[in-house]
C-alpha cells in the first residue's frame, strides 16, 4: 500500500489568473518518455526515472513511480519490448539508503482494462500472470526476464534490502473513480514475494491466522487496515515466494465480498504489478515480465472458502461514499489560496 497525494484543480479554478502559480503533476498523472537515445544503445525501448510513466500499443503501461524519494536515493525503470503484448517487461534499478521503514517507490506495469471495471460479484474468472527476479546490483543491457538471475536472497540480505513483490488493485463504487488509483476508495494487494521485513497495513493487529485462503498450491493470509485517507486496504500475503505466478485470483476476491468485508457491488478498475521498495544500502534490480490477464464476467462460481475463526473480529470497513475525495478538498483549498492572493494584491475575483 502506498499513499497517493494529489491536488485536482478544476478548469474553472485554473481560470483565476490572479493565483499566478502552476501546480506540479502528481506521480499518478505524469506521463513522459525518457531518454530514448540512451535506451536504444542497450536494447531498451525507454528509460523512466523519478515519477514518469509511459505506454505503447501493447495495452500495458509502465511507471517508475518513485513517489517518495529520500536523500541520495534514486530509481530508474527500463522497458523491454514495450510494443509487444506478450514479451513486454522491465528492469527497475533502485537505491534507497535512508528511511528504511517507509516505501519510496513502486516500479510497476498496469494491465490493460480488458472487461473492466466490473463488480466483484460479476467476476467469474480473473487470471493474472507475471514473473519476476530480484538481485543486488544494476543492469545495463536488455536481456529479458528468462535470462536474468532469479532471486539472489543472500545477496539482497547482505545489503539489507527490504521490498515486496505484489499485484495492486483499486476499486470504488463509482465507475470513474474505480479506474483512478488516486480516487479509488478501496485497495487490494496480493504479495507474492518478500525480502527483508516489509509489513502490510494491519500487520500489528494480531489477526494473521484469522483470515486465510488457499489459491492453487499456495496459502495466503489476509491483513486489513485503513490508510491515511480512510480507505480500506486488504493485503493478501503469500506464505512462500512465487517467482512465477499464473493463477485465477477470483477466490481471493470472492473471500472478501462473501464474508462481507467489502461490498459485492464494488467495481474493480485498476490492476498493477510491481515491487514496493523500502531500503537497501546498495543497488537493487527488480525485473518483471511474462504478463498476462484474462477476465471473464458473469455468474461467479461458488468457491470453497476458508472460514473466519469464531474468535476473530471482522476488520473495520471504511465508508468510502462518505469520505472526502481529494478532488472535493482541492476545490476548497485552491479557492481559499486564490482568494487570499487576489485580495492581498487588491484584485477582485470575477466568476
Amino acid at each position: 500500500m502506498r499513499p497517493i497525494y494529489r491536488i485536482v484543480v478544476p478548469f474553472s479554478i485554473l481560470a483565476l489568473h490572479s493565483c499566478g502559480a502552476t501546480a506540479k503533476k502528481s506521480h499518478s498523472s505524469t506521463s513522459a518518455k525518457a531518454d530514448d537515445s540512451t535506451a536504444a544503445t542497450n536494447g531498451y525501448d525507454a528509460v523512466l526515472c523519478g515519477v514518469s510513466g509511459w505506454s505503447d500499443n501493447s495495452g500495458y503501461s509502465f511507471n517508475a513511480d518513485a513517489w517518495n524519494p529520500q536523500g541520495d536515493g534514486y530509481q530508474c525503470l527500463s522497458i523491454i519490448n514495450a510494443s509487444s503484448p506478450t514479451d513486454a517487461g522491465f528492469d527497475a534499478t533502485w537505491y534507497w539508503p535512508d528511511d528504511p521503514g517507509n516505501v519510496h517507490s513502486f516500479p510497476h506495469v498496469t494491465y490493460p482494462l480488458t472487461d473492466l471495471p466490473s463488480a466483484l460479484s460479476n467476476i467469474t474468472t480473473l487470471r493474472l500472470a507475471a514473473g519476476w527476479a530480484m538481485t543486488p546490483g544494476s543492469v545495463s543491457t536488455a536481456r529479458g526476464l528468462e535470462k536474468r538471475a532469479a532471486f539472489d536472497l543472500d545477496g539482497l540480505e547482505d545489503i539489507g534490502a527490504t521490498a515486496n513483490v505484489a499485484f495492486d488493485m483499486f476499486l470504488d463504487e463509482d465507475p470513474e473513480n474505480s479506474t483512478n488509483a488516486t480516487l479509488a476508495g478501496y485497495e487490494i494487494m496480493i504479495w507474492i514475494g518478500r525480502v527483508g521485513t516489509p509489513y502490510p497495513l494491519g500487520y500489528d493487529s494480531g489477526n494473521a491466522s484469522c483470515y486465510t485462503q488457499q489459491l492453487g498450491s499456495f496459502n495466503f493470509s489476509l491483513f486489513t487496515g485503513l490508510n491515511s485517507h480512510n480507505a480500506s486496504v486488504f493485503t493478501w500475503v503469500s506464505t512462500t515466494d512465487q517467482l512465477t505466478f499464473d493463477e485465477d485470483i477470483s477466490p481471493l476476491l470472492q473471500y472478501l465480498w462473501r464474508n462481507d468485508l467489502v461490498s459485492a457491488d464494488v467495481l474493480l478498475g485498476v490492476i498493477e504489478f510491481g515491487s514496493e521498495a523500502y531500503y537497501a544500502s546498495g543497488n537493487v534490480t527488480f525485473s518483471a515480465g511474462q504478463f498476462a490477464i484474462d477476465v471473464l464476467n458473469g455468474d461467479p462460481p461458488n468457491f470453497s472458502l476458508d472460514a473466519i475463526g469464531k474468535d476473530c473480529p471482522k476488520p473495520k470497513k471504511s465508508n468510502a461514499k462518505a469520505k472526502a475525495r481529494p478532488a472535493e478538498l482541492s476545490v476548497v483549498v485552491v479557492f481559499a489560496i486564490c482568494t487570499f492572493v487576489a485580495l492581498s494584491q487588491g484584485n477582485g475575483i470575477l466568476f
